[in-house]
């Protein structure tokens, strides 16, 4: 009974606070999973099927491609900026999921180069370099967000300082205003959790994926 009305009140917490945008973003995956700690064997055989996953092109073929396919509409390679490598053109991958970001000139001028190559765009946890990706909206197809809800404390997830998501939850609520499909990774095993950011996700339109369901 108590479990019950934990998980309640959280759905009911989440839910009402937050900006709310009316409309999911057209171009939104509605299933989403960043994989890139799967091995190729690992990808290669899941049975899942989604509208977008984020892969390591490293050791892939344009056979491995082909089977990837099969179990995705869009596959976006996941790339540093600290080591601006991929294969996404070679291998004829939708986009590129830029991480680890510290420089907005170097941010900035790899969203020009991946839109010339015609190659869509989600940019990672980019929250201090939001001016970049706001003036580069028309370029951007996605972004995301870690740990908006949930954080690590020692062993186990714990609520996000309240200051932190509350600024995030504004970051993903202007991206959508400007037309950027937004997703949301979580790692909480909590039940509770994950309902009740499931629940806020649903009613603010973000594609909320976590790892460790499986």
């Amino acid at each position: 009974m108590y479990k019950k009305i934990l998980t309640l009140i959280l759905c009911a917490f989440f839910v009402l606070t937050g900006c709310s945008s009316k409309t999911a973003v057209k171009s939104q995956a509605s299933t989403y999973a960043v994989l890139t700690k799967k091995k190729k064997g690992e990808l290669l055989k899941m049975k899942k099927h989604y509208d977008l996953i984020v892969v390591r092109s490293k050791g892939l073929t344009t056979e491995d491609m082909k089977v990837l396919r099969k179990k995705s509409k869009q596959i976006y390679f996941y790339m540093s900026l600290k080591k601006p490598h991929h294969k996404a053109e070679t291998l004829k991958a939708d986009g590129i999921f830029i991480s680890k970001i510290d420089d907005a000139d170097a941010l900035d001028a790899l969203i020009k180069e991946a839109n010339q190559n015609k190659l869509k765009v989600i940019v990672n946890n980019a929250y201090d370099y939001r001016e970049t990706v706001y003036k580069n909206s028309k370029m951007v197809a996605g972004v995301n967000q870690t740990s908006m809800m949930t954080k690590k404390q020692g062993k186990k997830y714990v609520k996000q300082d309240t200051e932190v998501s509350t600024r995030l939850k504004k970051y993903l609520s202007t991206c959508q205003e400007k037309g950027i499909a937004t997703y949301l990774v979580e790692y909480t095993k909590n039940t509770d959790w994950r309902a009740a950011i499931n629940a806020y996700c649903k009613k603010h339109h973000i594609t909320y994926y976590n790892p460790t369901i499986k």
